[in-house]
């Protein structure tokens, strides 16, 4: 399993707008386990409604984990799609 931790700098946090290219760039990726984790509850990357309900704002920070095959690429992708886009 690969992690990474990342402090939301989109003034917004993790927002409609945000959560669905990031469902797309995760979809990416069949076959992984990818999911977020704020305070203490973690879900699925792949259900939009649950992430947008972590209600994630500016300068929180979320723990991504993934698991699969080549999860350092999917670990890696994501960190610079977050990098990116959050």
């Amino acid at each position: 399993m690969k992690t990474f931790q990342y402090t939301i700098t989109d003034p917004v946090g993790i927002h409609l707008r945000t959560v669905t290219p990031l469902v797309k760039k995760v979809k990416e990726f069949p076959g992984h386990e990818i999911t977020i984790t704020r305070d203490g509850n973690t879900v699925n990357l792949l259900r939009s409604s649950a992430v947008l309900k972590l209600a994630v704002k500016q300068g929180e920070t979320v723990t991504i984990n993934v698991s699969g095959d080549n999860e350092e690429a999917a670990a890696v992708a994501l960190e610079a799609f977050f990098r990116e886009n959050l």
